[in-house]
């Protein structure tokens, strides 16, 4: 594990290869109880076996595995300024983003802040409607003032325990039960040790992450590679119920330089079925990084192939409890709830400006460091 400061705030991340004439890899980890960039070992192994030349970066989001955890509200917009330093003063080279889940917000906000980002693969995204339709700024705070309590912390301690994330994992993330694994819950277990890793996960169940991104989304250029698991479902409970191949067809109808396609797996398919997941990003990497322009196109089969019928699937009352990788943020706002600025979707970019030694201070008190020692049973 390696280590930078940015904004006075020490971050982790982990790197594999040396920097090199093609992009390298950025992967972007899902939050949710216990999730970090150990989130990417199973693909991380299976794509070492290539042999790829492209280098891999895994950071800690701000709040998250080996990162500080700093009591405070994250937005997607202070993630993506966290990850534009990082690439500006770490990796120093062009990337190609990897997405997994409701971290989409945190890629699209990056590639409007830098040139760097060369292409972007989106594994599992959210419903459609999850990043169409706003959560208002109210709601948000009253979610947040309610998380950053007493009742927060005690939540929180349920929902880490082992017994839960197995059920959570089976219901609402894998395909196959059999593959929750010990070491998946061993992971997240570890990784929701410490209390102030709720910070991160609060934020993203009080809604910081839910805006309209539609005008974003058109205004994204970059080649965009959308994958979609079998059986993929929402972990929404207001979502309206869609076939996989109905969802895909949203994205490509949305990114403008976008192909798509459906793999093995639900929801983490980078972590479930990583030889699927990584076979199928591979031909989309060796176009990027030999320059091949991208004939990109609506594939007919996936009309041809999409339900009229909605799913059956019964959206579960608990699904938002563990994570985001299915599934908005003024900045860390340290600890307080602040109402998120108006987007301007026109060109693809928010006014947002992450502010996080400040932390845009509203309800809450100001971030206190004693924080990660004080609270010692904090609940998820």
């Amino acid at each position: 594990m390696q280590f930078y400061r940015w904004q006075g705030y020490r971050c982790a991340y982990e790197q594999q290869g040396e920097s090199a004439d093609v992009p390298a890899l950025l992967l972007i980890h899902p939050v949710g109880v216990g999730l970090s960039s150990r989130f990417w070992q199973p693909f991380l192994e299976q794509w070492q076996q290539a042999e790829p030349p492209n280098p891999v970066y895994m950071p800690d989001l701000l709040g998250c595995g080996a990162s500080v955890k700093p009591r405070a509200a994250y937005h997607p917009e202070d993630w993506a300024a966290q990850l534009k330093f990082f690439i500006d003063t770490v990796v120093q080279q062009p990337v190609i983003l990897v997405i997994q889940g409701a971290l989409l917000p945190v890629g699209i906000r990056l590639a409007a802040m830098t040139a760097e980002v060369k292409g972007l693969i989106l594994s599992g995204p959210p419903n459609w409607s999850l990043m169409t339709e706003p959560t208002p700024s109210w709601q948000q705070r009253v979610n947040w003032n309610l998380f950053d309590s007493p009742i927060g912390q005690a939540f929180y301690q349920y929902a880490r325990r082992r017994q839960f994330l197995r059920s959570f994992s089976q219901r609402q993330l894998f395909e196959k039960p059999a593959d929750v694994s010990d070491s998946w819950l061993s992971m997240l277990q570890a990784g929701a040790e410490e209390p102030a890793s709720r910070h991160a996960v609060f934020s993203f169940l009080a809604g910081f992450w839910r805006q309209d991104y539609e005008g974003a989304i058109a205004a994204t250029q970059q080649p965009t590679l959308v994958l979609m698991g079998q059986e993929a479902s929402s972990i929404s409970r207001s979502a309206q119920p869609e076939t996989p191949e109905q969802r895909l067809q949203v994205y490509l109808d949305h990114f403008p330089c976008s192909e798509g396609e459906i793999i093995a797996g639900r929801n983490v398919m980078p972590y479930e079925t990583p030889d699927s997941f990584v076979a199928a990003i591979a031909p989309f990497i060796e176009k990027i990084s030999s320059g091949t322009s991208f004939d990109i196109g609506t594939p007919n089969e996936l009309l041809d192939e999409a339900s009229d019928e909605p799913s059956d699937e019964v959206p579960d009352p608990q699904a938002e409890a563990l994570d985001a990788p299915n599934g908005q943020s003024d900045g860390p706002a340290e600890a307080n709830g602040t109402e998120s600025p108006a987007d301007d979707e026109s060109n693809g970019q928010s006014n947002h400006q992450p502010d996080l030694q400040s932390g845009n201070q509203a309800d809450h008190p100001p971030n206190d460091e004693s924080d990660n020692e004080e609270i010692v049973d904090s609940a998820s």
